[in-house]
């Protein structure tokens, strides 16, 4: 079972490393401290960590830590203690090459999480799930468990999780072809990120961005957003993906056949895996250095370090990495002319393949042994290497160009044999399908430039909208300004009536007073003349 170690899709796959004195300290002062306490939540707690570090260094001891952990929390109910050793021997079971077993874990994980209404928790679980059915398929699978994960994780508002989560969508319909949500979903990721400040996000984002247009064979665009991505990851001090990063921008070089930057490259790179106990990818870093070589025809040299690959994957126990070099060395021995080292090599690497059921390489690697004998007029145990290779390709209908190896391999075979009439019919199918597979990739070439297009064209759109919203929303602010500003004038010139209103109602009401109060007082006078007039009378 092949696992694509690919460093920005899986969030767990920070492989066992040989650590630096520092985290070493830290591990024996987590081991200490929980020997020290009681058995109670605190110890559980230091105990996580440490079961986590550990996942690192020793899965066997990280194994036996996380265990302890369910027991203790089992004992005093703690579900968070417990939830969280499920999830690290989720971790430990993938790194074993055991993802059934992983599957089980961060499943338990989840229903703890849910127990406990741990949000955060469960959408990492998700995403985590998600990962897994990313590496062994169905990618239906992951797809649910990345928009289970985005789901939870837009609830709660996580938008750094949201941005993980629209990334992990990116790499998924990357590896399923469909380019154009591969972009808007990374780009999303990459806008998101941005906004949030992530910088080691923003540098992976433009890494996964890379992997696409490398696909097209645009390795321009492809090198452009990994040299983007590189002084990020060196000012966040990521040095494993600093290192990693500079193998793929050798390996870009190497496709655009610049082997002096594609050294310079991975020289970087070997110095950074040597200098921070980087032993997993030397193997890989080794295996470049070969191709390099081999570009420039220096056989000898490319042999050198695909031997020297060989042995750190073995060591290793990297199945996947010593069939790809020994592949590499069956080639270089075959233009040597060392045909025996040649098959030998083959040998080893399909019995690899069928132990650890690399399919695609192995219907690969018995189709190339057979030619290489047919080649040598040795048809000893051709047909079985071609009707093995015929079940395998029969069974994964992505495997077209392994079928039409298939076919020519046949007609050569029956050509060989003295069987013309089976030889042409071979060379009939081998034909179609050559033919289909270069319409095909016609076809997904312009796809692909559609795809590149629309993402363009809807990252422009975007930014239309945005600034015609803000245009929008400066005009609505103007003309809200200017209802402002006629509302108050209205309300002025209202005041203003009204005060004049009052100020002549009140002057006219002073004004009659002022009216009676004469009248009053005439009225008053004339009542005392009217009485001097009687009492004169009276005398």
């Amino acid at each position: 079972m092949k696992f694509k170690l690919s460093f920005f899709i899986f969030v767990l796959n920070l492989l066992r490393i040989n650590i630096t004195i520092g985290q070493s300290n830290f591990v024996d002062s987590l081991r200490k401290s929980a020997n020290n306490q009681l058995e109670d939540t605190s110890k559980i707690n230091t105990l996580i960590k440490l079961a986590w570090e550990e996942s690192n260094i020793n899965l066997s001891s990280s194994d036996s830590i996380c265990k302890i952990i369910i027991t203790l929390s089992t004992k005093l109910n703690f579900i968070k203690g417990r939830s969280a050793a499920f999830n690290t021997l989720g971790k430990i079971r993938i790194l074993q090459n055991n993802p059934k077993k992983s599957i089980e874990y961060y499943q338990l994980a989840a229903k703890d999480y849910i127990q406990v209404n741990n949000t955060k928790g469960l959408a990492t679980v998700y995403s985590n799930l998600g990962n897994v059915y990313s590496d062994i398929g169905p990618p239906k699978k992951a797809l649910y468990y990345y928009y289970k994960s985005l789901k939870v994780r837009k609830e709660i508002n996580d938008e750094k999780g949201m941005g993980d989560s629209y990334n992990n969508l990116g790499v998924i319909y990357k590896n399923k072809g469909n380019y154009d949500s591969a972009i808007y979903y990374h780009n999303l990721a990459l806008k998101i990120r941005t906004k949030v400040n992530f910088k080691g996000g923003i540098a992976y984002s433009y890494v996964n961005l890379s992997s696409i247009y490398t696909d097209f064979g645009d390795y321009k665009t492809g090198l452009e957003y990994l040299l983007k991505s590189l002084p990020i990851l060196e000012a966040e001090n990521d040095q494993r993906g600093y290192m990693l990063t500079l193998s793929n921008i050798a390996e870009n070089n190497i496709s655009i056949k610049n082997y002096n930057s594609a050294l310079i490259y991975i020289k970087k790179s070997f110095d950074i895996a040597i200098k921070g106990g980087f032993k997993y990818n030397l193997s890989n870093i080794f295996r470049i250095y070969s191709n390099i070589y081999f570009g420039i025809n220096d056989i000898k040299n490319a042999k050198l370090f695909s031997n020297k690959g060989y042995k750190v994957a073995k060591e290793i126990n990297d199945a996947y990495q010593m069939t790809q070099i020994l592949s590499q060395l069956s080639q270089y021995n075959h233009i040597q002319g060392n045909y025996y080292a040649s098959d030998t090599c083959l040998t080893r690497a399909i019995k690899l393949s069928r132990e650890n059921e690399f399919k695609n390489e192995l219907s690969s690697y018995l189709v190339t042994l057979a030619k290489n004998k047919i080649a040598k007029n040795n048809t000893n145990g051709v047909i079985e290497n071609l009707n093995e290779a015929t079940l395998l390709v029969n069974k994964n209908k992505e495997l077209k160009t392994n079928k039409m190896e298939l076919y020519k391999a046949f007609a050569e075979y029956y050509k060989l044999t003295k069987n013309p009439n089976t030889a042409l019919k071979y060379y009939a199918l081998y034909s179609n399908i050559k033919d289909t597979i270069y319409n095909n990739n016609v076809s997904e070439k312009m796809q692909q430039l559609l795809a590149v297009y629309e993402a363009e064209k809807k990252d422009k759109q975007i930014k239309i909208l945005e600034q015609q919203a803000l245009v929008k929303n400066y005009e609505i602010s103007e003309q809200t300004l200017l209802i402002q500003r006629r509302n108050l004038t209205i309300i002025v010139i209202i005041i203003t009536i009204l005060l004049l209103i009052i100020a002549i109602a009140l002057y006219t009401r002073f004004e009659k007073l002022k009216n009676n109060k004469k009248q009053f007082a005439l009225i008053k006078e004339t009542e005392i003349l009217e009485r001097k007039r009687i009492a004169k009378d009276i005398h």
